[in-house]
């Protein structure tokens, strides 16, 4: 499989620029956010994007009733 540096990909396929973006983890790995115990949620405010890590909810079971 031939691979292309990023730059070539988008100006090959110029279509492809407003519909994908890239992503770097780098300061959430500085961070060590442990993505397994955490999720992300990021909201735009004015030009700014902001990601809040707050801690996943874990699925509860309703205690069964026996009959």
């Amino acid at each position: 499989m031939r691979q292309f540096p990023i730059r070539e990909v988008f100006r090959r396929y110029p279509e492809a620029q407003g519909k994908y973006a890239l992503s770097s983890l780098a300061l959430e790995n500085e961070m060590k956010i442990d993505f397994s115990e955490k999720v992300g949620v990021s909201r735009g405010e004015g030009d700014r994007i902001i990601t809040e890590f707050s801690f996943r909810v874990r699925p509860t079971r309703a205690p069964h009733k026996g009959s």
